[in-house]
């Protein structure tokens, strides 16, 4: 005789996987015991287990959170987003959710920075050699050549020859 009557099974979907088990069992000829249903005392501290774990968890996970944001406060040096300019690249990808998309980003703008700072600084160079240029270019000031003429009848001068001075004066 049969744990199941053919007439009492009329959808086999309807069966638990238990009653599923037992029946393929008893087709097969093998006798079937369903495994032992846990006591009550061990549901309960299972379930007393599983939410001390998840408090855990939580306590890690915030732990966690004030040690990173603890470790930013501390080392400016290595920001979420390279400090700067504005960047045409758009706001950064998030690094839990593209962490090579941010690595990317942050490549990028490193160059996008350098690359700025480079052009800031040929253009402090070309400023400081045009400002150079000026200033070597000749004007009408004290410090220039002034010819000189010598009067007449003075030592090493018998024809009244010039002679050049940077200061203005004889030597």
């Amino acid at each position: 005789m049969s744990i199941f009557d053919d007439d009492d099974i009329d959808d086999v979907d309807a069966l638990t996987d238990e009653d599923r088990d037992a029946l393929a069992a008893e087709k097969a000829g093998i006798s079937y015991e369903p495994e032992p249903q846990p006591s009550r005392e061990v549901v309960a501290e299972k379930e007393d287990l599983s939410r001390k774990l998840a408090e855990e968890r939580e306590r890690f996970a915030r732990a966690d959170e004030r040690r990173i944001s603890a470790g930013e406060a501390r080392d400016p040096r290595q920001p979420q987003q390279p400090q700067g300019p504005p960047s045409r690249l758009g706001s950064r990808p998030d690094d839990y959710l593209d962490p090579i998309g941010a690595d990317i980003w942050d490549v990028r703008r490193e160059n996008e920075l350098l690359v700025q700072r480079f052009e800031a600084q040929q253009r402090t160079a070309e400023q400081n050699e045009s400002s150079a240029r000026s200033r070597m270019a000749p004007t009408n000031s004290a410090w220039h050549t002034r010819i000189i003429k010598r009067p007449s009848g003075t030592a090493g001068d018998a024809d009244g020859e010039s002679l050049s001075a940077g200061t203005g004066t004889e030597g």
